[in-house]
């Protein structure tokens, strides 16, 4: 839904990690991690993992 967001206000899309989450364990932990971030009400460690 954020890339659609993004795209449908004239952005470029996230490269969510630029890898494939399934194949990349670090990358999995990383994006997971950010996930509980968020549920603390931190975005920001989200916002980097989304545009890195």
């Amino acid at each position: 839904m954020a890339d659609l967001l993004v795209m449908s206000l004239g952005g470029v899309r996230f490269t969510w990690g630029s890898a494939n989450l399934h194949d990349a364990s670090d990358t999995r932990r990383q994006y997971i991690s950010a996930l509980r971030a968020v549920d603390q009400r931190e975005i920001q460690p989200l916002l980097r993992f989304a545009r890195s």
